[in-house]
Order: C-alpha cells, then structure tokens, then sequence
C-alpha cells in the first residue's frame, strides 16, 4: 500500500473514531471529548487560506468538544469556567492558558454554525506553547453540524477553487 493511500486510510479511521466519540458524548457518557487532530487536507487548506502557509498559527490541530444537552447547563459551565479562571488569557490548570474566547451563538458563520470556541496555550516541557481549541455546544447543533458538513465541505473547496481562478 503506497504512503499516501495508507495516511488517507488513518485520516478516515480517525475521522471515525472521532464521530464515535461524539455519539457517545451525546449519549450523555461524557461531558468533556477529544475530538481528536484536524485532518490533514482541513489543516492544509485552513493554513494556505488563512494563515498564508504559516502552521504554527493553527489553533485546532488538536480538538476537545464539550457537548451539552441544554442551554442552561451549558451557560453553567461557562460561568464556572469564566468565574474559576476570569475571562481570558487566565490559567485554567497549571501550564494551560485560556487565549481566546469566540461566541458563535452571538455571530455564526455564514453557514449558520454556532459554538463557543476557546483557543487554548499548552505549556510544554520544552516551554513552547502549544495552541488547541475547545469547542463548548449543545448536542442538537452538534448533530445538525455533522449532518451538513459535506456539504460544509464542499462549499469551502468550491470558494477557493474560485479564488484561484
């Protein structure tokens, strides 16, 4: 099997694994998921189009989805986090930093998406600094965002097909 052919067949396992794991959050056996890593065509694209070839900039590579079955317990968990850690650019734990907060339910995307996004920093051993993103959303617009996002999909490829035209 040729390299590329087995990296696709990883990317689909994880892309499985990854739906998975949202069934079984929304089942309501776990709060808080790791979504997993942004597959490798997502992030190649998101980093030529938005980031002007600069990776580092990534800040969804590695992706943690808190899913809640009401608004209610959703505002809840914000206000704890909010009131635990202040707004942002505060220490949630030792070594991660709350960079950015993006609420999406106040301006979705052109699709219609809404979530509250957070932009996480992960201290390494190293003491560099390792951006990750935590989504927080509700169950039913998780399950609505996973019903469209082929067409999500398509819609972003054919938008910068026309871009480089």
């Amino acid at each position: 099997m040729s390299d590329e052919n087995e990296r696709e067949r990883g990317e689909n396992e994880r892309g499985e694994n990854e739906r998975e794991r949202m069934r079984e959050n929304e089942r309501g056996r776990r709060a808080l998921t790791f979504v997993g890593l942004k597959e490798r065509k997502s992030a190649h694209r998101k980093t030529i189009a938005e980031y002007n070839g600069d990776a580092s900039r990534l800040k969804d590579l590695v992706r943690f989805t808190a899913l809640f079955s009401s608004c209610a317990r959703m505002k809840q968990f914000m206000e704890k986090l909010c009131r635990k850690h202040g707004a942002t650019k505060t220490n949630m734990f030792p070594g991660v930093t709350v960079l950015a907060l993006r609420n999406k339910y106040s301006s979705p995307s052109a699709l219609g998406h809404r979530d509250i996004n957070l932009t996480l920093g992960v201290e390494l051993a190293s003491g560099r600094v390792h951006l990750c993103e935590l989504q927080v959303n509700l169950q039913d617009m998780m399950q609505a965002a996973r019903m469209t996002h082929e067409m999500y999909e398509e819609v972003i490829n054919d938008f910068l097909e026309c871009l480089t035209c």
